[in-house]
């Protein structure tokens, strides 16, 4: 399968347009042991890398994972989602993924949330509100590469956008 690098480009543009200024870059093999990290890279330095980076992570069976980060909105996560579970925050999110066949993930950029403890409150509400997995990590594989899980193998799925909205930014107050 060959891993699509513009679908990759695609979703880091998505997450910048939100208010993304940094990712956490991680590897991970497909057991979901580490195998690199690079805190905090640049747009333009993971643009740079991942040309580099998909050769080899193809070639291992490892998966590339971003964790955006920002200093003006909360990214919330809203992984584990079935159809029913993306309509109903598809009003809010800026980016939609299908992670493998019917499991999707969905991102939602909040502003207003000022505090560490307000912040962890208000995501855990957002996931359960929608039925979101409570334990998600708020990083995600690349869309355009390779989903490497033991459970797929050997018919590895490829990350997928469904949908973005970009620079869609919600405020608390419009989610609760």
């Amino acid at each position: 399968m060959v891993q699509q690098l513009d679908e990759a480009v695609r979703m880091l543009d998505t997450f910048a347009s939100a208010g993304a200024t940094h990712f956490d870059l991680t590897h991970i093999n497909i057991d979901g042991e580490t195998r690199g990290f690079r805190p905090r890279q640049s747009l333009s330095q993971l643009k740079n890398s991942l040309p580099k980076l998909f050769p080899g992570a193809a070639e291992r069976q490892n998966n590339i994972i971003v964790r955006p980060l920002s200093d003006k909105v909360h990214f919330v996560q809203l992984d584990d989602l079935d159809a029913s579970g993306l309509s109903r925050v598809g009003e809010a999110a800026f980016l939609m993924l299908e992670t493998s066949p019917g499991n999707h993930q969905a991102w939602v950029a909040v502003s207003g949330l000022q505090t560490p403890e307000e912040t962890k409150d208000f995501s855990r509400r957002l996931r359960k509100g929608i039925g979101a997995d409570h334990s998600a990590s708020g990083a995600t594989r690349v869309a355009g590469t390779t989903n490497y899980k033991r459970k797929y193998d050997p018919d590895f799925p490829m990350v997928r956008i469904s949908a973005t909205a970009p620079g869609r930014i919600v405020s608390k107050e419009r989610l609760e």
